[in-house]
Formats: C-alpha cells, structure tokens, sequence
C-alpha cells in the first residue's frame, strides 16, 4: 500500500508517523505551496506506478484518485503492461472524465455509501497575535530515491530537449536547475553532494533507456 500525501508547513502530521510504522504501507510525501495545494504528489504517484511495472514487482494497480493529472501517467505504466483499477469517492463530476475513461476497471463509492464508515476530520486552526508575522519553513522529506526523483522530473518536464542531456559528459546548466529545484520541491531540502550525483546519473539513465 502506497499512501500518498502533502503536508503542511509543520511537516508530518501525527497521521503520517503512525502510517509509516503499518507493515506493508509505503508513505510518500510531497509538499504545498502557499495556497495549500500539494505539489509534486502526482509525480511521485507516476514514478513509482512506472518503476514497479518495469521491475515486474506489479501486475495491477488499485488507484483511488480522480486527479486528470494522473492521465498520461497512467497510459505509460499500461504501455507497460500495468492493469489499472480506479477507486472513486463523492460526486461522479469529481473524478477526471478522461482517467476514468484509461482505467481498465473502475468503481465509484457515492458519499452516501463513504460516511457510512468515515467521518470528515475537523480542521484544526491555531490562534496567533495579528500583530507577529508567522516564519514558517517548507516540510522536509528526508528519504531521497533517485529512481523516483528522475522518474518524477521526466514525467513532469516533458518539454526538456532530453538529446541535450546525453549530447555531453555533464547536463547542461540550464536543466540541472530544473533538476535540483525539482528535488528541493519534493524533498523541501537541498541535495548534498552525493544525491546531486546520485539523480543526475539516474536521469541520464532514465533518458539513454528511452533512446534505446
């Protein structure tokens, strides 16, 4: 079980940690920006759809999202041979006309049938002094994996030229900041050294298997 979720500026949620120690459950974290809107969370869900298709790890897919975000990504991990089942919750017009339209078997739980066993958490808001401007820092997502970092990037920066990033020994200036703005994104920290390394050569990996 993959979980998939952006957290807010005070990184992980006690709902995170108790997640992470289940047995069999994976836990995935992307960021938001400063509407609240997750960001790189689709990526992460592609890359790894992707990734466990081509090492034969999976066969089906059960996704419970209505994201039209997801679309493309989807096609590629099936090209691969993935079978893909959709999970929807709520309101028909919430999920993605055009994912639903790529699952191979897909299913709808009205909101009705839903809070017969769920109830919606009440958000919790916290009372500050007007007058003290509130510093907060992005969430840190330490566990870097430079297979899914690459795989999240190409995904997600498909109009890159990627010729240019084989054409010579170092990738140029120009995508190597998109790249390590991409990690910084995801991860809410900068690469050291060795991850920078690490990706990089991931990436060109990623792009010379394509070629081929």
């Amino acid at each position: 079980m993959y979980w998939y979720d952006g957290p807010g500026n005070s990184g992980k949620a006690e709902e995170h940690e108790t997640i992470e120690k289940l047995n069999d459950f994976k836990l995935r974290l992307g960021t938001r920006n400063r509407t609240g809107q997750q960001k790189a969370v689709d990526g992460l869900i592609i890359a790894d759809l992707i990734s466990l298709t081509q090492n034969r790890a999976i066969s089906d897919a059960l996704l419970v999202s209505g994201d039209a975000d997801l679309t493309p990504g989807v096609v590629a991990a099936q090209n691969l041979g993935l079978r893909v089942h959709l999970l929807t919750m709520g309101p028909e017009q919430a999920t993605s006309p055009f994912l639903a339209a790529e699952a191979d078997y897909k299913q709808r739980w009205p909101s009705e049938f839903v809070q017969t066993f769920a109830t919606m958490a009440q958000e919790e808001t916290e009372v500050t002094p007007s007058s003290q401007p509130i510093v907060t820092e992005a969430p840190i997502n330490e566990h870097f994996n430079a297979e899914t970092l690459a795989q999240s990037f190409l995904y997600e920066n498909g109009e890159i030229d990627r010729s240019k990033i084989l054409a010579e020994r170092f990738i140029p200036r120009s995508i190597d900041f998109k790249i390590l703005q991409h990690a910084r994104q995801v991860l809410g920290r900068r690469l050291i050294e060795d991850e920078k390394r690490s990706l990089r050569s991931a990436i060109k990996n990623h792009v010379q298997t394509v070629v081929e």
